[in-house]
Formats: C-alpha cells, sequence, structure tokens
C-alpha cells in the first residue's frame, strides 16, 4: 500500500471549497502537490445520493443504477451498480473491481482533475491515460471538502454493457463513510491489514480433532452456487471453474472476498463490512465482519493469529451441528499471502466431478 507522507496529509488542510470552474486549491503548491492533493480527496467509499425521481424509472432510462464508488489508495477501485433483470421486478446488485486511473488537467496554474478512467483488473497505468474507461468513465468532478461531499459525471462503458445502457451520461453526487482508525498507528495492525490477500490453506478443529483441508472445498461451494442448474440438474455449459480466492480489506470499512478464474478474470465476489473490536487486550486483533443489511449483534467474530507485511492468518470460532444434531465446537484458521506475491495454481481439476 502507498503511504502519503504527513506533509501531504497536511496540504490537504489547505483545499477549500472547489466550486464549479475552479479547483480551489493553494496556489503556492507545485502541479505535483497539487495533484497529489487531489488524489488524497478521491480516495475513499462513496454513497451515492439517489435523485429526487423514482427509482424505478432510474432505472427504466438507464438500466442501471451507481449505488457506490470507492477508490483505494492502490489505484484499485469498486463500482457498485444495481439493475432489474429483463422481465423481472428483482434488484439485483452487481460489483464491477479493477485499476483506476486519473488525467490532471493544469491551466493557469490551476489543477483540476480532468477524468478518471475505470479499468480491468488487469490495467497497467502509463504516461497516456485512456481516452474512456472500459468499465467507466468519470468527468466533471468537484469535491465539497467541508461536507465531505463529491459531484461528477459518469458514463458507463463497453465492459458493463451486459446488463447496463451506456448511451447516456449521468450527473450525480455522492457522501463519503467514514473512515476506520484515522489515528491508527503506521505501524500498526490495522494498517498492516489493509491489503489485498490470497488464501493459501484452510484448516479446521472439531472439539479439539483436527482436519485440514484445501480451497478446492470453498471452490467447490462457490462453482455450484453460480453454475448448478436445478431444473437441468446439471452445470452450465462452459461455466468457469475459480482458480484463486483473494480478500480484500479497505480503511473504509469494506471487506470482499473475491474469485478468479485460471486467467485471472473475476468470476464472483462476496462484499460486507468490517470493523475492529474495541477494548481488547491488545489493540487491533479482533475485528467483526457482516453484511450491510446485518446487525452487529449477529456478526461473526474474527481473531488475528499472524499479520506481518506478506503473511496474515485468522481464527472464527463457531458452534455447529455434526450427524448426530448435536452442537459442537468448530474452529476454523485461514492462512493467506499478499496477493502481489508469486503463487502456485490450486490443482482441483474438475471440480464438477466432485
Amino acid at each position: 500500500m502507498r503511504y502519503l507522507n504527513f506533509t501531504l496529509v497536511l496540504l490537504s488542510f489547505f483545499i477549500i471549497s472547489c466550486g464549479s470552474g475552479g479547483s480551489g486549491l493553494d496556489p503556492h503548491l507545485n502541479e505535483q502537490e497539487l495533484q497529489e492533493v487531489l488524489e488524497i480527496n478521491l480516495v475513499g467509499k462513496w454513497k451515492i445520493k439517489r435523485p429526487s425521481s423514482s427509482s424505478k424509472n432510474i432505472l427504466a432510462n438507464n438500466s442501471c443504477n451507481i449505488v457506490q464508488i470507492e477508490f483505494l489508495e492502490n489505484q484499485t477501485y469498486l463500482l457498485n451498480i444495481s439493475y432489474l433483470e429483463s422481465s423481472s421486478s428483482e434488484l439485483i446488485n452487481k460489483l464491477f473491481k479493477g485499476k483506476y486511473d486519473i488525467k490532471f488537467s493544469e491551466s493557469d496554474g490551476e489543477v483540476d482533475i480532468e477524468r478518471v478512467v475505470l479499468m480491468g483488473t488487469n490495467y497497467n497505468s502509463s504516461s497516456a491515460v485512456p481516452s474512456q474507461g472500459s468499465i467507466a468513465t468519470i468527468t466533471e468532478i468537484v469535491f465539497d471538502e467541508e461536507a465531505d461531499d463529491i459531484s461528477f459525471n459518469i458514463k458507463l462503458e463497453t465492459g458493463t454493457s451486459a446488463i447496463c445502457n451506456i448511451d447516456s451520461t449521468l450527473s450525480l453526487e455522492g457522501d463519503k463513510e467514514e473512515q476506520l482508525e484515522p489515528n491508527a498507528p503506521k505501524d500498526s495492525n490495522h494498517i498492516k491489514i489493509q491489503q489485498e490477500w490470497r488464501v493459501i490453506n484452510v484448516s479446521s478443529t472439531v472439539e479439539n480433532n483436527a482436519t485440514t483441508f484445501d480451497v478446492c472445498s470453498i471452490f467447490l461451494d462457490e462453482y455450484y452456487d453460480r453454475c448448478y442448474e436445478e431444473e437441468t440438474d446439471s452445470f452450465s455449459s462452459n461455466c468457469s471453474q475459480p482458480d484463486t480466492l483473494t480478500l480484500l480489506f479497505s480503511s473504509y470499512g469494506t471487506y470482499l472476498f473475491t474469485y478468479y478464474d485460471a486467467a485471472g478474470q473475476i468470476l464472483s465476489s462476496e462484499e460486507g463490512e468490517w470493523r475492529w473490536v474495541s477494548g481488547t487486550t491488545a489493540p487491533y486483533t479482533n475485528f467483526q465482519v457482516r453484511f450491510e443489511d446485518e446487525s452487529w449483534d449477529n456478526s461473526s467474530l474474527i481473531v488475528v493469529d499472524e499479520l506481518s507485511e506478506t503473511t496474515f492468518s485468522v481464527q472464527q470460532t463457531s458452534t455447529e451441528q455434526n450427524e448426530n444434531n448435536e452442537d459442537v465446537v468448530v474452529t476454523t484458521t485461514y492462512n493467506f499471502q499478499l496477493s502481489s506475491l508469486p503463487y502456485s495454481s490450486s490443482d482441483c481439476q474438475n471440480i464438477s466431478n466432485k
């Protein structure tokens, strides 16, 4: 993760209300400093405000609602949209994940964000920022520092065309969510955990009887959920099986499991919220996770076993029923490595035959 030094953080306090047609930045900063301050403002989780017109009309006209956009410091974005399936009234949520890039413009000593392009997961940044994103293009960005608001135009691009109308540009506003533990020390678990981690292995202990199983069992569950069709009692044709699984934590309380195929393409994802448990003997050692519509009272408790710059291990304890319908205590340990490190592809073979 790229850490912005203390000087640059202080620079953000020089920002005044941007207003339309101006960057509102301290004119004494050089161009590079101005760009870094603008990027500091962009990073965060932005909840999109619903326009005054009804959600149904918006979906009918534009196919998709933009629900939330999160920009991470490592140039990763999470774009949440909702849409109606054809011939159905069921609202479906879809998450797009990838890399973003920023095109800055400078005129008469003022620096602005000209556009933000949302690209795929395999995008590599270069000096020439694309004129449009593969997933979306964001322009006309205006920050309101005091209110933690943002306004912008967004056009969904070809990467969303399977479910969205990409012919129109939407004008939207959003509120920034609060950051978790903004004063946490740089060497704390709170800072270290904010990475994308790859699941390496999983093991369970049931009433002190240890059982080890590989990630193929997790992949099998995901494959069944996504590819199995009850009507035909068979798997969908050309349905790719997962090859690796990652877990991402953001400083704005987002956790995200992402399943990838052997080619590195996203197959599915599972998003929720996380937060540290206060009052523990050692700070930043226990955390809770939940889905957004769940209560924290019913959330899962996770205990950090190990957390370094490259490795991560946690335990989760739950009470489950065995084959005799008896309650047993199950402790599951998950081991991770930093997702950017080399790894061996999982040898799950054809899990549809299992």
